[in-house]
């Protein structure tokens, strides 16, 4: 679409801006040039001037010749003598201080202006009175004033065009970046602006290309969540309608009916569950802030969740090797139970029957630092990469068996606590994420 030039487009008002500075600069410094060379004439021509208006007077005095041809005589290249009987036909409109001082015989001095530029003297004689003033050929000078002026209205139009030249030029990448965030506001995240330049354009051209691949990247994961979350929930819905309607068949042998109906409680708990992660992770999602607070015993909270997961580390027969270290941490104390259940249940569910469970816990540097580690299945740099977001599953095998929102529920708790998580794994080795905690409890505070 072709951009229309209009009073609102950046480069008629760079031109505008252009010109209207050019025009005052140059009109103020003539204008001051004038001024100055004004006060220059005045200087010199003022006592000339003067001396030979009393020479005219003089001679009239002493001659039998006519003032007229006194004027006449006097008149040369450079002053032009004026002889008027009447002070109305005074080519100019006196104030009545120079009108009194005229009668009373003293010489007026008429300065003139920048318009008629230049100055005059008047006198009274016998009769008459003498105007002495710069020939009229010598109106040349503003002949050429006024050509300046027009030089300088030519010079702007010059430069107004050169500048709209240049303006057009900076002004594309913007017009690029325009069309760009109108594909942007239609949903189109596959464009890119192509500007390599260090100027402030080129630094607001690099960060509209970050943020449309930002917003592609959340684009596709909103994708992948709704999808996610539809198949999620699709999938315990349908297993329970689908034995359900099983269940209402009334030849139905008693171990066929115990198995449905316990794959219709394990599928209603999963469902469950399920929905409690999603509002949970929503919560946490919208929270900024910890705002309930204590001071709680970190190991002993360890070893608590390991009791609750008892019966699932025995049923696999893991070797625990504990190393807590007595650390006392203030926070949420419920929010960080949610991470070791998380992690440790993580741990324990991808480790292979026999293999032992590690979990350490100590100071170090004013963090405290805590180490899930398992001997299990392992992950591929694939799968690490993507382990934390919402409702990715890198082990199709056990998805039954959780959401894929574990781990996204303990980023974003560790988050809120300032605190970091990490995770290095290999294939068939195992499994460790590390965490870290701002160790900023109220027994240090004191």
């Amino acid at each position: 679409m072709k951009m229309r030039l209009s009073i609102h487009s950046i480069r008629v008002k760079f031109v505008l801006i252009f010109m209207g500075i050019f025009l005052i600069a140059s009109l103020l410094s003539f204008y001051i040039m004038i001024h100055f060379a004004f006060g220059v004439i005045l200087t010199s021509l003022k006592p000339q001037m003067i001396q030979t208006s009393s020479a005219i007077l003089e001679l009239d005095q002493k001659t039998d010749l006519s003032v007229e041809e006194i004027a006449r005589l006097q008149s040369n290249s450079m002053y032009e003598i004026m002889v008027y009987r009447d002070m109305k036909e005074l080519p100019y409109r006196l104030k009545t201080s120079q009108i009194e001082a005229l009668l009373k015989g003293e010489k007026v001095f008429i300065k003139g202006s920048v318009r008629n530029l230049f100055p005059a003297v008047l006198i009274q004689g016998d009769g008459y009175y003498i105007e002495v003033r710069l020939h009229s050929r010598l109106g040349n000078v503003t002949i050429f004033r006024y050509t300046v002026i027009v030089a300088l209205i030519i010079c702007t139009s010059i430069g107004g065009l050169l500048v709209l030249f240049a303006v057009r030029q900076i002004t594309k990448p913007v017009k690029r970046l325009t069309k760009a965030a109108q594909e942007v506001a239609k949903g189109n995240f596959d464009v890119q602006v192509d500007y390599d330049s260090a100027d402030e354009i080129g630094v607001l051209t690099r960060n509209f290309n970050r943020m449309v691949r930002e917003l592609r990247n959340m684009e596709h994961l909103r994708k992948d969540f709704l999808s996610n979350v539809s198949h999620e929930f699709k999938t315990p819905i349908a297993s329970i309608q689908g034995f359900a309607n099983l269940l209402k068949d009334s030849t139905l042998p008693p171990e066929r009916f115990d198995e449905y109906t316990d794959i219709i409680i394990s599928e209603s708990d999963r469902l469950s569950k399920l929905t409690s992660n999603v509002l949970k992770l929503s919560r946490l999602e919208n929270q900024d802030i910890v705002s309930v607070k204590q001071e709680f015993s970190v190991d002993e909270q360890i070893r608590r969740v390991l009791l609750l997961l008892e019966q699932k580390w025995t049923e696999k027969e893991l070797e625990l090797d504990l190393r807590l270290e007595p650390v006392r941490w203030v926070g949420n104390e419920e929010m960080l139970e949610q991470v070791w259940i998380n992690l440790i249940g993580n741990a324990i569910k991808f480790s292979d029957p026999g293999g032992y469970l590690k979990i350490q816990l100590y100071r170090k540097n004013f963090i405290v630092v805590a180490e899930i580690e398992d001997h299990g299945i392992g992950m591929d740099a694939e799968v690490q990469e993507r382990i934390f977001d919402k409702f990715y599953q890198g082990d199709s095998s056990h998805s039954k068996e959780g959401s894929g929102l574990g781990l996204a529920i303990v980023k974003r708790i560790l988050e809120l606590c300032k605190g970091e998580i990490a995770c290095k794994s290999e294939p068939g080795v195992g499994t460790r994420f590390t965490i870290w905690l701002p160790d900023i409890g109220a027994s240090h505070d004191d």
